[in-house]
Order: structure tokens, then sequence, then C-alpha cells
């Protein structure tokens, strides 16, 4: 049985994956290049005086039939290389018997030397059972794994939230790690308390609900709660709890926060909380609703709340990063084709998007689902 939902990862994402298991392979750094027409390159290593390449084929849903196509298209563009590489490793999420190796290796001959430099499924998940930090260093494979996917589905059914994880896991499919990520994980870890503030759209949501699936794998309850009286409801002294709180100062304006008593409520249970090694707590707001509760309120100033906030706008995401978040949505929108993907990406089309001053996650999602709406007449991709 797999160990992991490969299905989850995009392109890109497994390139990422093969780049480092490449590295083990190979005991040496391995270069990964951009999405796009590679040449016949998606992994370079030179190991000694001799140069290795991989390639990346990340399949879903095809057949070998289709496979072995892209292999021999592969072989093409081996042949025009200068210089030739001296060994081809090919790595696949498609499950290779025997016979399949050797029709692969035959193919991609003389550069594939043995079917041992065909890498399937099983010898890729053999080489990250062996390597446990590859997963810990891709965000996406560790939440593929099959048995974090069982724990975060246990929690769900446990904590009656199973609709709300089902769509986590699919917004997981797009999110991008960033620096901002980093600090947040350092504030909660040593405050038990975080605050997330930023302008709308920005991805503080998404933030919060990735940070919180972490503490599944370690036995914690993710519980997601709307106000302070499904906090107090909800809260278990003995239990290990992680307590999600989305836009606690209201959606659009401070007229929607907690009243006065609620708010004391809400800071009661927060000291609380940050000396409880079994709780931990993640809110989320808007920046300007922050400011304007912290100039009106005289407990929210004289708090530590500045002590465990992490504003995330977007000057927190370098051009990497929004590179990967464009790219993520429009890999997983419908009726994008892989074709229509890599033209983009090869023009670079993507850059107007990218360095744009209001350069906005949600921004993206809006668009794309807009055109994937039956009345749009729109065709492509809406940015070329």
């Amino acid at each position: 049985m797999t160990q992991y939902n490969w299905a989850n990862l995009s392109d890109h994402d497994f390139e990422g994956v093969c780049r480092d298991v490449m590295a083990v392979i190979m005991g040496a750094p391995v270069e990964a290049f951009a999405t796009g027409r590679d040449g016949g390159i998606d992994l370079r290593c030179t190991k000694g005086r001799t140069l290795v390449i991989g390639q990346a084929k990340h399949l879903q849903r095809s057949t070998y039939a289709d496979l072995l196509r892209s292999v021999g298209k592969e072989k093409a563009k081996l042949d025009k290389m200068t210089p030739r590489p001296g060994r081809y490793l090919l790595f696949t999420s498609m499950a290779l018997s025997p016979q399949r190796k050797l029709g692969l290796q035959s193919a991609l001959s003389p550069y594939a030397k043995r079917t041992a430099d065909i890498m399937g499924l099983e010898e890729i998940e053999g080489l990250l059972v062996a390597n446990e930090t590859i997963e810990k260093h891709h965000y996406k494979l560790w939440l593929s794994s099959v048995r974090i996917l069982d724990r975060i589905l246990g929690n769900a059914t446990q904590t009656r939230s199973d609709i709300r994880i089902e769509e986590l896991l699919e917004k997981a499919k797009l999110y991008v790690p960033h620096q901002q990520l980093i600090k947040a994980e350092e504030v909660l870890s040593r405050e038990h308390c975080l605050i997330i503030s930023g302008p709308p759209g920005i991805g503080k949501t998404t933030m919060a609900e990735m940070l919180a699936l972490k503490f599944i794998e370690v036995g914690f309850q993710v519980l997601f709660v709307a106000s302070v009286d499904e906090l107090e409801a909800k809260y278990n002294s003995d239990a290990k709890q992680v307590f999600v709180y989305d836009d606690f100062l209201g959606r659009a304006n401070f007229r929607e926060a907690p009243d006065a008593s609620a708010q004391e409520r809400l800071f009661t249970i927060m000291r609380h909380i940050s000396r409880r090694p079994n709780k931990h707590f993640i809110l989320t707001t808007r920046e300007y609703l922050y400011r304007e509760a912290h100039a009106a309120n005289d407990r929210l100033a004289a708090s530590r709340a500045h002590l465990i906030k992490c504003l995330l706008d977007v000057e927190g995401y370098s051009t990497e990063n929004r590179a990967k978040i464009l790219y993520n949505h429009l890999y997983w929108a419908p009726g994008i084709s892989s074709d229509s993907l890599a033209e983009f990406v090869s023009v670079k089309g993507y850059w107007d998007v990218i360095r744009h001053p209001n350069f906005n996650p949600r921004w993206i999602a809006d668009t794309l689902d807009r055109l994937a709406e039956p009345e749009s007449t729109s065709g492509g991709l809406p940015w070329t």
C-alpha cells in the first residue's frame, strides 16, 4: 500500500521531492529548473566528471503507454543535448513492474544505464522512509502522508468538523509555505497564542489552518470556533487542543467585534492558554480592525498582544512565493491543460501578475472561479 496520496501534489511539488531524493542517491547537491519547456532537464547534478540528468514525471490519471510516449520525447531531447549526460535518472509517481522498468530503460538507452535508474512509486517511497528529513522539508508531502491524513480525518470525526477539514485539505493543495510561517511557528511555540493580521484575502485563514494541522501529528484536537461562547463550550482542561478563531474582531468593521464583556473573557482565556502546555490558540483579524481595537480597548493595548502578533501582507511574499501561489492555482484550476500551463510559464506570462502591487491570493482564486462558471465565454488563461 502506498504511503502517500500523490494526487495531492502538483508536478512542481513532485519535482521538488524528486530533487531531494536524487540528492540522496547521488550524495551531491542537485539543481532544479523552472517549470516549462525544459529541454529534457528537470534536475541536474555533476558527480566527478559525470553529468547526471534527472527527470520527474508526475502523470496522474495517465497510463503506462502515456508515460512511455512521454519518455520517448525526452530521449529525442537527450540526443540533441551537448554535452550528453553520462547518466539519466527517471522518477515517476506511477507504480512500475520489473517489465515496465525494463521497457522504460530500453526507451532511454543509452542514457539510463540500469533499471535501478528508473524509479517508480515504490522506490521513491522507500527512499523517503529511509530519509525522514525529506518529508519534513516538503509540507504538502507531509500532509499527503497516509498516516497524517488518517489522523486528520480522525480529528474531523472526533470534533464533528468533517466538512471544514475536507475544505481545508482542498486548500492545502494551493498553499505555499513562506517566511512568515516560520515566524508564526516560533511565536506559537513560545507563547501558545498567535494573532495573524493582514489585509483581506492575503491568506490569514489558510495560514492559521495549516499551522493548526501540524498539531494533529502530536495528538492535538483542532477545533474551529466562531465566538467566545463557543470557545468556552469546547474548552476541555485535560485535552490537548488547538483552537482556531477566524476574524475574531469581525469581518468588515469593529462593530462586529465581541462586546466588552466577551473581549474580557477572551483575554482571560488567552492568558490561561499561554500557561498550558496542552493548549494553543490561533486567531486571525484584518490589520485595520486590529489597529482600531488597539486604540479603543485599553486592555488590548496593555496586553502582550504585540508579542504574539504576526503581520501577513503582500511584502511577506517573495517573488518565488508569489510565482508558486499563482502556479498552484492554475495547476489545480479546472479546464486549464498542462500544455496551456507550460506555454504560459515558458512565455513568462506570469510576471505582470506576481509583480502587481496588489497581488492577492484571493483575487487569483476568485478570477479563476469566475472563468470556470458555465456562462463564462473566456478561453485559455486570464492573464495571457
